[in-house]
């Protein structure tokens, strides 16, 4: 009932503001609600970091340290790079001559 007397009191500008208001409710929810999601999206986003940084970088399957060449494998690089270095005393030479 005074919501009735009330609204009899109300200038017809005072009425239309009052009714866009209204619309405007509405649309603040939603803001709201998406404001929400994204909030808890920024959290789950920022857990995850939070994880990598505790050694998470490495991989599933890779073990921490320092990884291990084998014998043969470091054979093979030093006789590539003892070429590599040939191969350069080599062109050095030949350039003076």
């Amino acid at each position: 009932m005074a919501f009735k007397k009330l609204l009899r009191r109300m200038s017809l500008e005072q009425l239309q503001k009052l009714i866009r208001m209204k619309k405007n409710q509405g649309k603040v929810e939603k803001l709201e609600r998406q404001r929400n999601r994204l909030l808890k999206a920024a959290a789950k986003l920022q857990k995850k970091i939070d994880g990598l940084s505790d050694g998470a970088l490495r991989g599933p399957g890779r073990p921490p340290g320092r990884r291990r060449l084998s014998a043969e494998a470091r054979r093979r690089i030093a006789d590539a790079q003892k070429r590599r270095w040939a191969k350069w005393k080599k062109a050095k030479e030949s350039a003076r001559a």
